[in-house]
């Protein structure tokens, strides 16, 4: 969410019980400024907060003119200290899936997991057992780049340029309230999205420049976006496999946004809601 338009994207979440506090937003707002020129990024976005049992973290993002790569994370606990989220390895991401619970809200406190495995067969058969830690602020690194990979963009919002640079479209001013609130209209805002290519009855609308994302039309399982419609006001997109993760966009308006408010655990229970 971009941090020159938080308070208003900010408003059309409050509904929803997602949101700062104004002593928060305060806090963020100056702090951003000071990390944006000290870090030398071109921009810096308002990513959301993963609540913690003790503390919250508040994470947001900087990036360098391109919008898609090479983005920088970063996390406080207090609104005003930014520290830098380390990309997470391979490894960090394996061990992150098979934890559970909520954060705790300490970066340095340690999970420890222990894995059972059953070795070989019949009466030579025994269980084996694995133990593994990990740091409470790799897990965030993971988990926050697990979430991002959901986040949503409205059709056109953002333009790929013939070398690969991504950036805001200056053209950009919204869809109507109809096209909106249809799934086809929004895109998954990750790299690694695959799309599929037109039909032949589709390339009279396709852009090379705009539809280089995957449309979240076709997500699976099918039902895991619910789509609300404000009374034409705005269009509230609820991601219901990361619950917290929220996309506005206010039709015939640049206006839009994404993020996330929640204690950074999957929906388990999402196949018995469908």
């Amino acid at each position: 969410m971009d941090a020159d338009t938080l308070p208003v994207g900010l408003q059309e979440l409050a509904g929803f019980g997602r949101g700062l506090t104004q002593s928060q937003k305060s806090s963020i707002h100056t702090s951003l400024i000071i990390t944006q020129s000290q870090n030398k990024f071109s921009a810096i976005r308002f990513w959301g907060t993963i609540s913690g049992i003790k503390e919250d973290y508040f994470i947001v993002y900087g990036i360098n003119k391109d919008e898609l790569n090479g983005r920088k994370y970063m996390y406080s606990l207090n609104c005003m200290d930014w520290h830098l989220l380390q990309d997470p390895s391979e490894e960090t991401m394996t061990k992150t899936d098979v934890i559970r619970g909520r954060f705790i809200g300490d970066p340095s406190y340690e999970y420890e997991h222990v894995d059972v495995q059953r070795i070989g067969e019949g009466d030579d058969a025994h269980d084996e057992e694995t133990v593994f830690t990990i740091k409470e602020e790799d897990r965030l690194s993971a988990i926050v780049q697990r979430i991002t990979g959901e986040f949503v963009v409205p059709r056109g919002a953002f333009l790929q340029a013939p070398n690969g640079l991504v950036y805001q479209n200056k053209g950009y001013f919204g869809h109507n309230e109809s096209d909106s609130a249809h799934l086809s209209t929004w895109f998954h805002f990750r790299k690694d999205a695959k799309h599929q290519i037109p039909t032949v009855t589709e390339f009279a609308d396709a852009d090379p420049a705009v539809d280089f994302l995957a449309t979240i039309e076709n997500d699976i399982p099918n039902g895991v976006w619910s789509v609300q419609n404000q009374n034409g006001r705005s269009i509230i997109l609820k991601n219901l496999h990361w619950i917290g993760l929220v996309a506005y966009t206010v039709p015939d308006t640049r206006l839009h946004g994404c993020a996330y408010f929640g204690t950074g655990e999957p929906n388990y229970d999402l196949p018995f809601m469908l």
